[in-house]
């Protein structure tokens, strides 16, 4: 009789020796993991075992906007896959029970995953660009932190052959991965090419350093791999480290252009700058602003937030930042930073003078152009809520009858 350490009855007889502990083990806790023992060696009770040419795996994951989530599983064996024989159990959040899936989900009746094809399970309110790829339909994905795997065999006898996250413990808004902390929520995970088979240890996985880990992380709502694997991500070559003598910039106020949003939402750009306010240690991140004074448009802003704290910045730093653009409540930010550099220091710009508050009509017009920036303000106002301050950094100022 052999019993993998995965399987179902694995699992029963351990938790079953181990309720009374190897000192008081009772009478009838031996009793019933024998009876389990004998039950299995008598009807063949043993640990699925999956055929050799064979291999499945994620090779996509995805936590997106809105509905916008689904997993892709490719097949890299040479022989097709009943998917009726596996399953992608899950867990909400933290589990039940540690190390024990909650839901047993089910492939569609009757699907069958060819070799080099993928299977794609999506929400049914995605994107119609995932939609048109999809396979099968599942309501509850990921939220980056409920974890999933992929399994052979059956709820009673099965084997895990790999997982995004894990059945252990609730692991706050994500699983770190590759470094990105919490790359679980709000990024798309594509498996890299040298990896050719699944992975069960998400640990080893997710590792923690682009060099270590299974996956290349992209940002939130990239779909252009969706439905193929592998992606022409392929023949992308690692970034270089980020130099202050050879980065070469693009300009904040181009970035933020002079609409309400930005033109370049998604793009991976180098930005340079003098940082204005370092909150990294309270908000995770800091101001930074246009050294020259920027394009002397009154139209555009100047200044923009970087969401990292990755590299210990100070007010006064001239830096050079590489990341992704995005719109974030209505702010243009840089988030997933990939790369920062100090270059030393220099005179914080002059601030704008504000010699007036916006009121609710006027607000986008007058503070759209000034978002991120350094402001003064040359009139008396009065603090009239600050409920969040503390977590937001957000405070309501009155002047008269404009709040």
């Amino acid at each position: 009789l052999r019993l993998h350490p995965q399987s179902t009855l694995c699992q029963l007889v351990v938790r079953t020796l181990a309720m009374g502990g190897a000192r008081n083990l009772r009478l009838a806790d031996m009793a019933s993991a024998l009876l389990s023992l004998t039950v299995a060696a008598v009807v063949g009770v043993d640990a699925a075992t999956v055929p050799a040419n064979v291999r499945l795996f994620f090779s996509e994951y995805a936590e997106g906007s809105s509905n916008n989530k689904y997993l892709e599983i490719y097949n890299a064996g040479t022989e097709s896959a009943n998917l009726g024989d596996w399953a992608f159990p899950t867990v909400s959040n933290g589990p039940t029970t540690p190390g024990v899936h909650e839901f047993w989900n089910n492939f569609t009746a009757g699907a069958v995953l060819q070799p080099g094809k993928v299977y794609v399970i999506a929400h049914g309110s995605a994107d119609q660009k995932i939609l048109d790829v999809m396979n099968q339909t599942y309501s509850y994905l990921s939220n980056g932190d409920d974890g999933v795997k992929l399994a052979y065999g059956t709820e009673a006898d099965h084997v895990y052959v790999d997982a995004v996250g894990d059945f252990q413990a609730d692991p706050g808004s994500g699983w770190d991965i590759c470094g990105i902390v919490a790359g679980t929520v709000d990024h798309t995970l594509v498996r890299k090419t040298s990896v050719t088979t699944g992975n069960p240890d998400w640990d080893a996985s997710r590792g923690t350093t682009t060099d270590n880990c299974e996956w290349v992380v992209y940002p939130k709502d990239e779909w252009k791999y969706a439905g193929v694997h592998p992606g022409e991500y392929v023949t992308t070559p690692p970034q270089a480290a980020l130099n202050c003598s050879t980065a070469s910039p693009v300009s904040i106020w181009k970035v933020q252009g002079n609409g309400m949003t930005s033109t370049m939402v998604g793009q991976v750009v180098v930005l340079k700058g003098i940082v204005t306010a370092d909150l990294q240690g309270t908000y995770g991140g800091f101001f930074m602003q246009e050294i020259d004074g920027g394009d002397g448009d009154s139209s555009t802003s100047d200044g923009i937030y970087v969401a990292d704290a990755s590299v210990v910045v100070s007010q006064g730093d001239v830096v050079v930042v590489r990341g992704t653009i995005k719109e974030h409540y209505a702010e243009t930010q840089l988030v997933d930073v990939s790369g920062i550099d100090v270059c030393g220091k220099a005179p914080l710009p002059m601030p704008y003078l504000l010699d007036m508050l916006p009121t609710r009509n006027t607000s986008e017009t007058i503070l759209e152009p000034l978002e991120g920036m350094l402001i003064m303000l040359s009139l008396p106002v009065i603090v009239t809520d600050f409920y969040n301050l503390g977590r937001y950094g957000e405070m309501t100022l009155s002047s008269g009858w404009n709040v």
